[in-house]
């Protein structure tokens, strides 16, 4: 999601985008009308205002059909913006149809090593490895990352994105090394070319560590977390959510590390964190899960760890559906410590 500054931008855009719109709906120019709605709709998407953004770009798809073609590289390009934005709500099914309508149109107008096409393989491969497809996704990220690399180098900010989405299929796969090779490989794009405190960069240092502890080499993935969070404290401020994101990650390492004890600090850091900036429900609910197990673990206050996973069991039960499986297994967990 947007955070501060990025908001504001974003907002300061809208009002010239919809002066944009207008005049051209009064004097009838509906194909000029085609590229404002489609920056219309991305503006609105960064924001997450996700179904006015997509009406934008439906109006502008319907346009595009109708006065440019159905082939038409812009009707491409609104297909795809429509499946990212599905791919952004959840549906990975709807995504992934949108994604291959516009690869298509793109690999018959535009020709197979167009580098267009290697953005929309790269969609379309995010929506198939969240629907567990994922050896068809790596194909895909394949494909697409050889056509980035082409076009711009293989130093590019777009190449690590694709190879970053290469990394989390191998993880998925539980391919340690070659998920650990990849994100090392990405952290050195983003530190060449964004430099070596950007939050990008940090990132990519976090997912090391994820790596790492994940093949159960935990004492090598803290120092990764440690100077993920220490990078990510000065870029975005000590009270972002990446920031609760990566003490989570940390006291992760140190539980599955078998030191429960020491993963009580960043949890407690953490939850005073989500309380003080009133961050979301989810990550609020899994903060608070995440403590209250680990004081279990710890043969620490019992009372206060069935209290904490109570308020995070209504923190998912706030989200809805979104929060149902969540929410199922604190209530597992708190049946569990009933009986015992």
């Amino acid at each position: 999601g947007l955070h501060g500054p990025e908001v504001g931008k974003y907002a300061a855009a809208l009002g010239p985008l919809r002066g944009a719109v207008a005049p051209r709906r009064t004097a009838g120019a509906r194909a000029e009308l085609v590229l404002p709605l489609g920056s219309l709709g991305m503006v609105l998407h960064r924001k997450g205002e996700y179904e006015p953004a997509r009406k934008a770009y439906e109006e502008a798809l319907a346009l595009g059909r109708r006065e440019l073609g159905a082939e038409h590289p812009e009707v491409a390009s609104m297909l795809q913006r429509v499946g990212n934005l599905l791919f952004d709500q959840g549906r990975y099914e709807e995504s992934a149809t949108y994604s291959r309508q516009a690869l298509a149109i793109r690999e018959k107008v535009l020709g197979k090593d167009h580098y267009q096409v290697g953005a929309s393989l790269t969609s379309l491969g995010n929506a198939l490895s969240e629907l567990g497809r994922q050896a068809e996704a790596l194909a895909c990220y394949q494909r697409g990352v050889a056509l980035q690399a082409k076009a711009f180098g293989d130093s590019s900010p777009g190449v690590a994105i694709t190879l970053n989405n290469m990394a989390n299929v191998y993880l998925k796969q539980r391919r340690f090394d070659l998920a650990e090779q990849q994100f090392h490989r990405v952290y050195e794009i983003r530190a060449k070319a964004l430099g070596p405190e950007h939050p990008a960069t940090a990132l990519a240092l976090h997912n090391i560590g994820v790596t790492l502890d994940q093949s159960g080499r935990q004492r090598e993935a803290l120092p990764f977390f440690e100077k993920s969070l220490s990078l990510s404290e000065h870029a975005l401020g000590p009270d972002h959510p990446t920031v609760v994101e990566i003490l989570l990650a940390i006291a992760d390492a140190e539980t599955h590390g078998g030191h429960p004890d020491r993963a009580l600090p960043p949890l407690e850091r953490a939850l005073r964190t989500v309380e003080k900036a009133g961050l979301d429900s989810d990550l609020g609910g899994r903060t608070r899960f995440a403590l209250a197990s680990t004081l279990r673990k710890a043969n620490r206050d019992p009372a206060r760890a069935k209290a904490l996973a109570t308020r995070a069991m209504a923190d998912f039960a706030s989200l809805g559906k979104d929060g149902d499986s969540s929410r199922r297994e604190v209530e597992v967990w708190l049946a569990g410590r009933a009986k015992g």
